[in-house]
This record gives structure tokens, sequence and C-alpha cells, in this order.
């Protein structure tokens, strides 16, 4: 259901049977549709019915929204593809909380109670570790100058080319975006957002599990570019060797090599959460033990107390 920001009329009828009109307040609109879509994600059965009101509650930036997401009982569940996909909107849903760098404390508070209960999965712990580590690290530029904080654009979950896909964007946009690293992509996702949100959402939608590949935003020079990224594929269970736990580089880039953590004392085993991103995914390995990663050189980290 679209969310349109308008002022609505409620109709009252009065003991004698006339009918008035009263304009609601577009901020009452608001609350009523998150309400609406909170609601949906709640009382969701069927899987495919409640991913998507997961994904329709991004079109909300209220924290009540992402707590939505962070109580459900999905949040604390780990073992099929279903788990995995919920995990991938709840990531999407805190990295656009820390794109707006004003974050809520409560979001903070319920990753950390993921990070450190006992009663969930390891792999749940690993991914409340992980997002911690995006609310410290944002992956997605703070939202350029001259981008309207009071619109919003509408995109359709049709499949499209990417340029089409975009229109809605590109129009609303005072900058120039530049596709070409993703020419020949399609795209189908839905968006009913303000311009720069919408234009993270269409980059998270650009992941691929098939190619390993997900977008990072730069802006620079008064332009702004889509950069293609090598996702990290590794996660789950991982046994350190002499200390070292190593994350393989996916490119065949022949200059490559692989991204490493050296974890203080005997460590046997660890978990690697979901996430595309090989640095975070071991600053999280780290905080999940209770230890602090701190860069050594490129692409090494390590771990101490």
């Amino acid at each position: 259901m679209r969310l349109l920001l308008v002022a609505l009329l409620a109709a009252t009828v009065s003991g004698a049977g006339a009918v008035s009109y009263v304009a609601l307040d577009p901020a009452e609109v608001r609350a009523r549709a998150l309400a609406h879509a909170i609601d949906g994600v709640r009382h969701s059965t069927d899987r495919a019915a409640l991913l998507r009101s997961g994904e329709r509650l991004l079109d909300f930036e209220e924290p009540e929204a992402l707590l939505a997401l962070l109580e459900h009982p999905m949040a604390t569940r780990s073992g099929d593809v279903f788990d995995r996909e919920w995990a991938v909107v709840v990531r999407w849903g805190v990295e656009l909380h820390a794109a707006e760098r004003a974050r809520d404390a409560r979001i903070r508070a319920r990753l950390e109670a993921l990070a450190h209960d006992a009663t969930t999965p390891e792999q749940v712990r690993a991914e409340a570790c992980y997002l911690i580590e995006e609310l410290e690290t944002p992956r997605f530029a703070v939202e350029p100058e001259g981008f309207e904080r009071l619109k919003t654009v509408t995109v359709e979950p049709e499949s499209r080319t990417l340029a089409e896909a975009a229109k809605p964007i590109l129009e609303a946009s005072p900058l120039p975006i530049d596709l070409a690293s993703f020419a020949g992509a399609t795209a189908c996702f839905h968006a009913h957002d303000r311009p720069w949100r919408a234009l993270i959402r269409f980059a998270q939608q650009l992941e691929s599990r098939r190619t390993g590949i997900f977008a990072e935003i730069e802006v620079e020079g008064g332009a702004v570019q889509l950069i293609p990224r090598t996702a990290s594929p590794v996660w789950g269970a991982s046994a350190p060797r002499e200390g070292w736990l190593e994350i393989p580089d996916p490119t065949d880039a022949v200059e490559a090599w692989d991204f490493r953590l050296r974890l203080d004392g005997d460590v046997a085993r660890c978990v690697l959460p979901f996430g595309p991103d090989a640095e975070k995914k071991l600053r999280a390995v780290a905080r999940s033990l209770g230890l602090t990663a701190s860069e050594k050189a490129t692409r090494t980290l390590v771990a101490s107390r």
C-alpha cells in the first residue's frame, strides 16, 4: 500500500445524522500507515507475505519500523534459506538506519541484547555483531546536500532494466548518478521513500548471491556513482589455523590476498556472519569473542583484549 503524505479526510457523524469531514494531519496519516505496516509483519503467517511485509517496513525511516524487524521472532532464528533472507532484510534496515548517522539508542540496545543472549543461535549472535559494526562504520555515505528530505519517490516492483527501474530516483536526484558499472543488469523492487534512501535501497537490491557482487555508493566531485564490490561468500562456523582466521578473497585478481584476523589466545571455533563485507565479518568475530580488532596492515586485523 502506498503511503501518500497528503491530508486525508475523516468522516464523523453527528447525533442529527449530519456528516462532517476533518482533515487529518500528514504526520497522523504516516503514523497510521506505520502502525498498519508493523501489524502486517506481526500478524503475517505465510512466509512470502512476511518477507514482503518486512521489506515494506523499509519505506519508513522511523526507528519503530526497524525495531519491529529486530523484535520479530524471525530475528532469533537461524537454520534455513528463509532465515537468511529475513536476515538480509534486517541488515538492509540497519544499513539505512546507520546511513542517517542520527541513530536511535534502542536499535543499538536491541542488537547488543541479541549479540549477548546465550539462548539464541550462534549465527544470530554473529549477525547482531556484524550489524553493530555497521552502526560503527556505515556502508553508505551521508546524504549529500541538495537531496529533498520532504519529497518521496515511488519505485514499482516490476522487473525492468536498471535505467528504467532507477528512473524515478534519477529524476529526483540533484546530482548525476552513474550506473554504468551495472549496465545490463535488471532490477525488481518496491520503494516509496526519500530520494537518497531510495537510492540506497536500489544499491542494496543490486546484491547478487550468484555473482558475489554488492554495490557501494560513492559521492565525489558533485556526482554519484554506484561501485561494484566483491562480496565475501564465507559464513558459518570456522576454525582458526594457528591463531589466524582467514577469509579468502573470491576475486581472480593476481594481487588479491586474503583478509586475516589474528586472534589473541586459544580460539578453536568462531562463527562468521552472512554480510558481504569481509572486514566487518572479522571485526564481528572479534566482538563476539569479547575482543577488540585493530588494523595492523591492509586486510590484516589483530584482535586483543
